[in-house]
């Protein structure tokens, strides 16, 4: 909300103005702190004039710091008005902006480069002071293997020419993330029926057991029954058994 009140104090000084008055508008709010989109501002009627004036050199400036970067800066250098040090830096913001929404991994040497920043030292420092601590990115130095990890970056303008291909990839990145929610859910899936067949397998292993632990109890508890309900059925004593075996071997001498 901030952002958006101070590009709203601008555009409302730049419809105003003419001439070298816009350019003292754009001059301005280039430097700005915390604003960060200047595409509103460039798309202002006033604003456009001056493309085709003395004060061309302004408005293709500000088309840089709208969606440009650092080198785009530099290649043009001669042409375009000297930068003081806020703007500079603000430049260098913006093309940090630029670089962490594009990769999540930035090695320091790269960021040299694309920054025109000679050393680490110098780097980390506007990293941390001017990236980090005004919530532009977030993100950490990795020291060890000399490179920024980024976890987010806030958004910057987009230029008209560039929506369809922004709808492209976006409408890429949502068929992607279907197909990878499909994979997920098919995995869930399997998962499921895979615990479920797993769980009936544990059950009928468990009735299984338990229908053997019955059987073995009713087993050791008929089998001493049954003894005694054989002798109860066949009575036998010992004199009953010494006259059979008399009577046996008196047969054997009977002709």
């Amino acid at each position: 909300m901030e952002s958006e009140s101070k590009i709203e104090q601008y555009l409302s000084m730049a419809k105003s103005a003419s001439g070298s008055a816009v350019s003292e508008v754009i001059e301005r709010a280039l430097v700005e702190p915390g604003l960060f989109a200047f595409g509103e501002l460039l798309e202002l009627p006033s604003v456009r004039q001056l493309e085709t004036s003395d004060q061309s050199q302004w408005f293709e400036l500000l088309g840089i710091f709208a969606y440009g970067v650092w080198e785009d800066y530099t290649a043009r250098g001669e042409a375009l008005p000297q930068l003081s040090g806020r703007h500079q830096l603000k430049l260098r913001q913006l093309t940090v902006i630029s670089l962490a929404s594009e990769q999540k991994v930035l090695p320091y040497p790269e960021l040299m480069k694309k920054l025109g920043i000679p050393n680490v030292r110098q780097l980390e420092d506007m990293l941390i002071t001017e990236c980090f601590y005004m919530d532009i990115v977030k993100g950490k130095l990795d020291q060890k293997q000399s490179c920024l990890i980024v976890h987010d970056a806030i958004s910057r303008d987009v230029k008209k020419s560039s929506v369809n291909k922004l709808v492209t990839q976006l409408t890429g990145w949502l068929d992607h993330s279907e197909e990878l929610l499909g994979a997920v859910q098919q995995r869930i899936d399997f998962t499921q029926g895979a615990a479920q067949m797993e769980k009936a397998r544990k059950e009928l292993a468990n009735d299984k057991r338990e229908k053997k632990l019955q059987d073995m109890k009713d087993s050791e508890i008929r089998g001493p029954a049954l003894q005694e309900l054989d002798m109860i059925r066949n009575p036998l004593d010992i004199g009953d058994e010494e006259r059979l075996s008399r009577s046996k071997r008196e047969q054997d001498y009977i002709y």
